[in-house]
């Protein structure tokens, strides 16, 4: 049986002009917005995904998915990776837990 995809916890807040605030509590500095006419869940997914690739091909340590405490006015939710992504991540987390 294949593991679930790694779901990173996001928050969602609403902003100016309809737009939404995406951010990863964590995986510091990754954080992004979607406009008022786009999908904020397929925005997040690429912005997370984006920021966790950089940091396996920098051979930097991305941090596995965690739990947050609700913040009032906001929504919280979680992104999945990919299955490719999921893969990659999962072989980084081994070697480097031995």
């Amino acid at each position: 049986m294949t593991d679930p995809a790694p779901q990173y916890p996001v928050v969602f807040s609403r902003a100016e002009g309809g737009r939404v605030t995406i951010d990863f509590p964590d995986c510091p500095g990754c954080a992004t917005f979607a406009e008022a006419n786009e999908e904020p869940i397929g925005v997040a997914r690429e912005a997370l995904e984006g920021w966790l690739e950089a940091h396996l091909d920098t051979d930097q340590s991305p941090p596995r998915p965690g739990a947050i405490s609700f913040t009032p006015g906001t929504q919280i939710l979680s992104v999945a990776v990919s299955s490719a992504l999921s893969k990659r991540l999962r072989q980084h987390w081994a070697r480097i837990d031995g």
